[in-house]
Parts: structure tokens; sequence; C-alpha cells
């Protein structure tokens, strides 16, 4: 399902530029400094409201790796009114045995920090 969405990659400095489309779901990367910052973004325009929908345990599934980027619940996304934006947790590329980063990223980053600075780019577009 994911995998027949389009797909866009940007740099962080060039994503106030980035157009968002609004046509159907699709995927976003955003490069920051060496790192994939993937997003699953699917806009409403009759809608006013957008969730956030971030990664939580759930990369493995019967002891088998499920793919990244990783978005938990992606398979709702035609269920909700509502704009919404999942998060993968880039933390998740380090190692394939974890299933959980919570965001922390590495000792000199912190990912969900990130995650939030690139969110608010978007959400005011």
């Amino acid at each position: 399902m994911i995998e027949s969405y389009p797909k866009f990659t940007v740099h962080f400095h060039q994503l106030s530029s980035f157009s968002i489309p609004s046509a159907q779901p699709f995927t976003l990367t955003v490069v920051w400094e060496g790192v994939d910052f993937d997003f699953l973004i699917n806009i409403k325009p009759k809608s006013s409201h957008l969730l956030i929908i971030g990664s939580g345990a759930g990369t493995m599934a019967n002891e088998k790796r499920v793919s990244t980027p990783y978005f938990q619940r992606h398979s709702w996304i035609h269920d909700f009114e509502d704009s919404t934006i999942f998060y993968n947790d880039p933390t998740l590329y380090f190692d394939p045995k974890l299933s959980l980063g919570w965001g922390q990223g590495s000792k000199e980053r912190f990912y969900l920090k990130e995650i939030a600075s690139i969110l608010e780019v978007l959400i005011k577009k």
C-alpha cells in the first residue's frame, strides 16, 4: 500500500519551498544532516484538523523485522476525516533488532526534537 504512494525527497533547508500535494497520500523523506526523516502524509483540503501519528513499538512481527520506514497504523489513513501525518522514528535505522527508539536518535542528536522542527514547517504549510 505505501509503495503505491508518490515519494518525494527534500533536504531540510528546501522544506519551506516544498509544495505539498493534496490529491492523494504521499511519502516525504526530509534529509537533515545525513539522517532520513520519513513521513506519510495525507492532506484533506476540506478538513481544518491535522492528526500527527508517531511510531511506537511494533517493527517486529513474529520475530521478523517489519520494513522501515515504519508508519504504525498507516492502514487507517483513509479512515480519518482529518488530514494526517505519520512519522517514522529514524532511530530504528541504527539496528535491525530495535523495535522501538522513542525518537532518541544518537548521543549527539535528539531525533524527536528534529521531527518536531520538521513538523512545525509542515504544519505552517
